[in-house]
């Protein structure tokens, strides 16, 4: 019975040292796929300024900004789970992330998932963006810089260790969309 207790003893450590390497693996690929950055070819687009684009690029934000920023586009928390963390999403009026974004800025997130500086943004749904015509894009960001602006604070993620471990597991998919797109054939 001893060696049975032993050898159950060495199994249950060795099992015990692999899920903490696994974890600790996980957590940093996680870590620098957070820091990764990215260079990105953006095209020039024109941004009009005529109401009938004004209120196409309304209608665009309305189906496909709002569900993640909030009715108000001022951002608002996005996920919110004690053993995961807490997701916010950004503040994207004129007076939030975007303040001092140039045309190429906006074009650069939201059609690549690219911050100015060249990080990636946290699960923004490019894949939906990247086809969207010039036009429409070009009708979003004006739109975008006319609604009124906030202050609210946009809070960066706060992950917990097990939500960072998974996330380099690939537990929640693609995080960073950025990362399964050709940004060069922009």
């Amino acid at each position: 019975m001893k060696k049975f207790i032993k050898w159950a003893g060495i199994v249950i450590l060795a099992l015990l040292v692999i899920v903490i390497a696994a974890g600790f693996i996980f957590r940093s690929k996680y870590q620098k796929m957070a820091k990764e950055t990215f260079d990105v070819k953006v095209p020039v687009i024109t941004i009009p300024n005529d109401s009938a684009s004004l209120a196409r690029g309304e209608s665009l934000a309305n189906s496909l900004c709002t569900s993640c920023h909030g009715g108000d586009l001022a951002g608002k928390d996005f996920f919110n789970d004690k053993t995961l963390g807490v997701v916010y999403s950004a503040n994207i009026t004129p007076g939030g992330k975007p303040k001092g974004w140039t045309d190429a800025d906006y074009i650069r997130a939201i059609r690549y998932g690219v911050r100015p500086d060249g990080s990636g943004l946290f699960v923004m749904p490019v894949q939906e963006f990247n086809y969207m015509s010039d036009a429409d894009l070009g009708s979003l960001i004006a739109y975008l810089k006319t609604v009124p602006s906030s202050d609210k604070p946009s809070p960066d993620k706060d992950f917990t260790l097990l939500a960072e471990i998974m996330a380099g597991a690939g537990a929640f998919g693609t995080l960073y969309q950025c990362t399964e797109m050709d940004l060069q054939d922009a």
